[in-house]
């Protein structure tokens, strides 16, 4: 399997690419609540735990850091150091091949555009509703299969 669009795809759904560019924080808790309930959250819709860890690494340590330390400072993205372990997690989830330090590099390099790739492939996943077989009429046989129908994706209520 592999991601189901590239890493710049997401450029292409502003619904998704600005928050991931203006408030990535967001867009990283709300990746991390779908892996973790399997049902879809808009981008905006991940306040919490990571999108607190998230935003204070990437934004307020990161500040503090680049004033102690100087501009060189800015070369460590702290941000990036917590949200590819939710990259992995998505990897090792759907089967797309790949390691911790491409992760890790891929959110180090093009964050923004990481997180959308994630939420895409999650929104993908997630909405997509399974197929399963229910029988209408007595046990199915192989001369009689049973009708297939369409179960609806969980959505968050937000």
């Amino acid at each position: 399997m592999s991601w189901s669009t590239d890493l710049c795809g997401g450029c292409s759904d502003c619904g998704i690419c600005c928050p991931a560019c203006c408030c990535p924080c967001f867009v990283v808790g709300s990746n991390a609540k779908m892996l973790e309930e399997n049902i879809y959250y808009p981008p905006m819709a991940g306040t919490g735990g990571p999108c607190c860890i998230h935003g204070s690494l990437g934004g307020l340590i990161q500040g503090v850091a680049i004033y102690i330390l100087g501009p060189l400072a800015a070369l460590v993205h702290f941000g990036s150091c917590y949200a590819y372990q939710y990259r992995t997690a998505i990897r090792e989830r759907y089967g797309i091949p790949g390691g911790g330090v491409g992760d890790c590099c891929t959110h180090y390099w093009c964050g923004p555009c990481a997180i959308c790739q994630e939420h895409i492939h999650l929104r993908d996943n997630i909405m997509r509703p399974p197929i399963q077989a229910i029988p209408m009429h007595g046990y199915p046989t192989p001369a009689n299969p049973p009708p297939l129908a369409m179960v609806p994706p969980k959505v968050a209520n937000i």
